[in-house]
């Protein structure tokens, strides 16, 4: 090997290594969330108090209660990221450790929420769980029965996992999971009460008169901002946890 030569997969002299710290992630999910929040809140005031509330199309492209746009672009990958970090902190363990299993077993359900957040499986679900049951507390929003059930099971599966965690890292999945799950099953039984509360019989009508209702656009925005919180925190507490995660460009 001459002087100039590299070993297989080296480092690329002179180029610094790009470094993901808990600190940046944290700004960077802030600036993120503005991105998505500030939007919204221009669209509400529109909405609300210049009677606006269409804007040529380009209203449901920022409003949080709807689906596929940026709003859902935003959470969809924040919930990949999740699940790519879970992965990755899973792949730092010896292949025997015990634990890999319990990192690779949250990258799915976070995997699996994205792709719910995209095609809305969850509100396929509401009504036939409210066929079934009957659920007078939980219409129109059936879906929290089953998701209320599995979020159980799973708790249940990962505790000894859980606590095997640094204290640390269980107190801030804690407080992200309780924030994510608040937000995510709380707030929608909430609405289901505010639906029940404006008519004695649910209908598309019924659904109509509350989608326009100040109310219910701060319930929703209450519920999203919970969600992006509560995902993010959860972000920078496996980045905090692994102390940064530093890459580099390699050559062959």
């Amino acid at each position: 090997m001459t002087d100039n030569a590299m070993p297989l997969g080296g480092q690329v002299e002179g180029v610094r290594a790009a470094v993901i710290t808990p600190k940046g992630v944290a700004w960077t999910l802030t600036g993120i969330g503005l991105l998505a929040l500030l939007p919204h809140i221009g669209v509400l005031v529109m909405k609300h108090v210049f009677g606006k509330p269409y804007l040529g199309g380009m209203a449901n492209m920022f409003h949080l209660n709807e689906e596929h746009n940026v709003p859902t672009l935003i959470a969809v990958f924040l919930l990949m990221t999740c699940a790519a970090a879970l992965v990755y902190t899973a792949s730092t363990l010896p292949a025997k450790s015990r634990d890999r299993a319990g990192w690779l077993l949250m990258a799915l359900v976070f995997a699996f929420m994205a792709f719910d957040e995209s095609v809305q499986i969850h509100e396929l679900t509401s009504q036939p769980i409210n066929d079934m049951f009957n659920a007078e507390i939980l219409q129109p929003f059936g879906w929290v029965l089953p998701y209320g059930f599995a979020l159980i099971v799973l708790g249940a599966v990962l505790a000894p996992w859980f606590f095997r965690l640094d204290r640390a890292s269980q107190i801030r999945f804690v407080i992200a999971g309780t924030i994510f799950v608040v937000g995510a099953l709380g707030i929608e039984i909430i609405e289901g009460a505010h639906y029940r509360s404006l008519g004695e019989e649910l209908s598309p009508e019924l659904y109509t008169k509350v989608n326009q209702t100040l109310a219910h656009d701060l319930l929703w925005t209450l519920q999203e901002s919970m969600e992006y919180i509560g995902a993010g925190y959860f972000l920078y507490a496996i980045i905090k946890r692994l102390g940064g995660i530093q890459t580099a460009p390699a050559i062959r």
